[in-house]
């Protein structure tokens, strides 16, 4: 009798270890599940507070291109009221060259401010417009429609997501990238090593940035991924790369 009672009060100790036991886990649980639930609630309000920054970043230079844009699509039509008088042929096109000037003028700091997208290229462009125009190689009404067909190409570069290829100066070289324009707000690149970044401005100008976060990398492959199926239109998750509004 006294071993059944022994072993009765064996298996009553054995039980209640392991109920403590189990509470003590779920009270670890229930630890773990505040702390994440905290932990989720600060994210959630640091992203919202993210998310409204960028959107902030994001309608501020949505309206400095619509500015831009009016302003090109401005000088534009007073070029274009100016070629109207002027004959087809060029007779009295004298009239043009005033407006064709400041509209030279005009496009260059558009060009250079914007993101470093074949700045070079985009400038000769003009140049080789009022170089020819002033050696009297190119009448004015033909420059004209020249400096014309410019500012639509900026206006157009604005609103279309594209890839292209230019040379970069990346750790201190020069390497021939692909990069990814969006719009004319960010500029990515993908290098032949495999690496990948941006255009950043600082006070000094643009520089080329490496990404080092593999969640950037990877947004900014499938940015690229996505223009190469060719679609340009639709929601891409980019790294926070917006400049600093000024």
């Amino acid at each position: 009798m006294t071993a059944w009672v022994a072993l009765g009060l064996l298996g009553t100790t054995v039980a209640h270890s392991q109920e403590d036991g189990r509470a003590e886990r779920l009270s670890e649980l229930r630890s773990e599940v505040e702390a994440l639930q905290h932990e989720v609630t600060m994210n959630k309000g640091d992203m919202r507070t993210r998310l409204q920054a960028l959107e902030a970043a994001r309608t501020d230079l949505e309206l400095k291109i619509r500015q831009e844009e009016l302003r090109l699509q401005q000088l534009a039509i007073e070029i274009d009221k100016e070629r109207a008088v002027a004959s087809d042929e060029g007779a009295a096109t004298d009239v043009l060259i005033p407006s064709i000037e400041a509209g030279a003028v005009a496009i260059k700091p558009v060009i250079e401010g914007g993101i470093p997208f074949r700045v070079s290229e985009r400038l000769a462009a003009v140049d080789e417009i009022m170089n020819a125009l002033t050696a009297g190689t190119l009448p004015a009404h033909k420059a004209a429609n020249r400096l014309w067909t410019l500012y639509e190409d900026e206006i157009r570069l604005g609103r279309e997501n594209a890839m292209d290829r230019q040379t970069i100066l990346l750790d201190g070289q020069e390497v021939l990238v692909d990069v990814a324009k969006v719009g004319m707000v960010s500029l990515f690149f993908r290098a032949p090593d495999g690496g990948t970044g941006w255009a950043e401005r600082s006070s000094g100008g643009w520089a080329w940035v490496r990404a080092t976060d593999r969640a950037d990398d990877r947004r900014i492959l499938e940015v690229f991924d996505a223009l190469e199926k060719q679609i340009r239109v639709g929601w891409f998750e980019v790294p926070n790369v917006l400049p600093e509004l000024q």
